[in-house]
């Protein structure tokens, strides 16, 4: 979810957070190069939505997805996350990515609603 986050930021205050964040590595697969982290941050905001394989937890995988308010500003993000060795990342990202679109744009839709 902070990926996707972050690729809602505008360019300056995600260059401002880069730039101060100190990144551990919570396991051998965490990004820890600011530029890398960029890189996976720009992919985010282009595909529209956010991978993670094993790098905040050993054996753990998400796919998360941002949430609109009613003027199209993203003001959270959802996810899901399985077991990497139960849910390739190709099912993570063909059955659970288009499920996890449709709960986002019903929660987008209850936003808007509320205006």
């Amino acid at each position: 979810m902070g990926r996707v986050l972050l690729a809602a930021l505008p360019g300056e205050r995600l260059d401002a957070f880069l730039n101060s964040a100190t990144l551990d590595p919570l396991t051998e697969r965490t990004i820890v190069d600011h530029d890398r982290l960029r890189a996976e941050v720009e992919k985010t905001r282009t595909r529209g939505w956010g991978l993670v394989d094993q790098e905040l937890e050993d054996g753990v995988r998400s796919i998360a997805v941002p949430i609109h308010d009613s003027a199209r500003r993203v003001v959270a993000a959802i996810n899901t996350s399985a077991h990497a060795t139960r849910v390739p990342l190709t099912t993570l990202q063909k059955s659970f990515l288009p499920k996890l679109r449709e709960c986002a744009a019903a929660i987008d839709a209850e936003l808007r609603a509320v205006r």
